[in-house]
Formats: structure tokens, sequence, C-alpha cells
């Protein structure tokens, strides 16, 4: 078993013994909630409504885990980059060793898949 799913086994442990999963985590979303609420009610200032500051609020809650989400994108991302240009890396090297064997052609970096993994490679 890779370290990953080996990783995964102890986090799935805890739900198997909390029946109820929603209030496992009661504790954490009410601290982030409060946290919200205050950050909310600091930049609307003491003049604010309850609703507004409820709003705002759920706004700032909404933006956190966009950010969240879009950071994980971005992680996930990188990685495939880096794991395409160790591929591509890997490949003209095993390529270059046939050929200094005479095992069949050295393939030119302009062909299909060169180029394409090329682009791959180039891309943020």
């Amino acid at each position: 078993m890779t370290r990953s799913p080996a990783a995964r086994i102890p986090a799935h442990e805890p739900r198997v013994r909390t029946p109820d999963r929603a209030a496992s985590t009661k504790p954490s979303r009410s601290t982030m909630l409060v946290r919200f609420t205050r950050e909310a009610r600091e930049r609307l200032g003491p003049d604010a409504t309850e609703r507004q500051v409820a709003r705002a609020a759920e706004s700032a809650r909404k933006a956190f885990y966009k950010r969240l989400s879009a950071a994980g994108v971005a992680a996930r991302t990188a990685a495939l980059h880096q794991a395409l240009v160790r591929q591509r890396r890997s490949a003209l090297a095993y390529a270059s060793q046939d050929a200094d064997r005479g095992h069949g052609r050295r393939p030119a970096r302009e062909d299909e898949a060169g180029a394409k993994a090329l682009t791959l490679m180039q891309r943020p």
C-alpha cells in the first residue's frame, strides 16, 4: 500500500465511531462562524444591524471557502504540471539512451508528442 492510502485510513476511523458526523464538526463550524461574525462586526462598525452583520459574515464565509477551493485547484494543477514535466524529461532521457545505443531513431523535439508535451510543460 502506498503512503497516501495508508494515511487516509486513520482519517476515516473517527467517522466510524461518531454516529452523527455533523455533531462532530459542530465545534469547528461554530468557531468559524464566530470568527466571521466578529470580523464582519469590526468592518461594519457599531451602527450595523444584526441582519447586516449576519449577511456580511455569510459573505465572508463564502469568500473564505472559495479562496480555499481555488488554492486547492492551483496546488493540484501545479502538481500535475510537475508530473508532466518529469514524465517528459524521463521519456526524452530514455529515448536519448536508446538512440545512443543504436536502438532506433532519437525523436525530434518537434514531433507531435514532443510538441504537445512541451506545450503542457510551458503552462503555469
